[in-house]
């Protein structure tokens, strides 16, 4: 839990991308916000994800940089949760950065600790059913990465966030990302390696489950800010038995009993 034990306070800054004012009308440029691109299994945390030119005519002006200040406090008393069966909750951030281009803020927010094995051997899998964004189920796109829109509780619908958000969900390492339920054979897995732009491959992230969440600047849109993100995700291990052979035998969250002392036929 490499980025666990490194909890720090970070501030970090949204540059503002300059808008350019095309007359005395003062009509926005419509590449003056940006969205955040889909990552491909094979892509690089160096791509560029904006193209919008920082010179501007003669006829233009800049706006003057402003820059909004995020303070994300250490949590020295969190302690990890395990899951078992399903359930909808929340974690704490515990990395963040801002990309190079200074656009697009990076958070990973860990959820649980991942867990063993059930009696008879079979590991530990798990499904991401849904993420709710500031209490809106979040709607992905065709890729499983990125948002296409967003449902409140009502059922009424908006696409503000499409292209503005994605969320990856990874559990048990870096290398198993978790598509969406319903995303599983259309959506695009990629390494979290490649995604968190501070991360080398030595973030292996082994046993944790974990989210990196990737927002665009746009204050319009009150994404000047980090949102609140809740996850449904469901773990199969959901029998008793397994349950309780888990807890048992494991040596990190556990009592760390010797599988040879344990009669599986009595559990």
């Amino acid at each position: 839990m490499s980025f666990i034990d490194n909890i720090a306070t970070s501030v970090l800054k949204f540059r503002e991308v300059f808008n350019l004012i095309q007359n005395t009308l003062g009509v926005r440029n419509t590449q003056d916000t940006m969205a955040v691109n889909n990552y491909q299994a094979t892509s690089v945390t160096t791509a560029n994800i904006i193209k919008q030119s920082d010179t501007v005519s003669q006829a233009e002006e800049k706006r003057t940089i402003e820059a909004t200040r995020i303070q994300v406090d250490p949590n020295t008393e969190y302690k990890l949760p395990i899951l078992y069966g399903r359930a909808s909750f929340s974690g704490t951030i515990t990395d963040v950065c801002l990309r190079s281009n200074g656009y697009e803020l990076q958070i990973a927010i860990t959820l649980a600790m991942a867990t063993g094995t059930q009696i008879d051997g079979t590991p530990s899998s798990y499904e991401f059913f849904n993420v709710w964004v500031d209490n809106q189920k979040l709607n992905f796109q065709s890729d499983g990465q990125l948002a296409a829109s967003l449902t409140d509780t009502e059922g009424n619908v908006n696409t503000n966030y499409a292209n503005k958000l994605g969320v990856y969900l990874y559990c048990n390492g870096s290398a198993n990302h978790i598509l969406p339920v319903g995303f599983e054979t259309s959506g695009t897995a990629v390494d979290a390696r490649n995604v968190f732009d501070t991360w080398t491959p030595e973030h292996y992230n082994t046993n944790l489950i974990f989210a990196i969440i990737r927002v665009a600047w746009d204050p319009d849109l009150n994404l000047d800010r980090i949102p609140t993100f809740k996850f449904d995700i469901g773990n199969s291990l959901t029998q008793p038995g397994d349950v309780l052979y888990d807890y048992l035998t494991n040596d990190v969250y556990g009592c760390g009993i010797n599988v040879n002392n344990i009669k599986v036929t009595s559990v």
